[in-house]
């Protein structure tokens, strides 16, 4: 959870925290408002 108005650098740290755990087990997205973060390919989309 971030809250407005937040850094980019904090929302990228928190996205690096969460690869690190390792892969998901429940799917490979993560879903925020519009942003969608790949985590197999590691890609980010509008």
């Amino acid at each position: 959870y971030l809250t407005k108005p937040f850094e980019f650098e904090e929302l990228l740290a928190r996205v690096r925290a969460l690869l690190r755990r390792g892969e998901a087990t429940e799917g490979r997205n993560l879903e925020c408002d519009d942003l969608t973060l790949d985590l197999y390919t590691r890609m980010a989309k509008r």
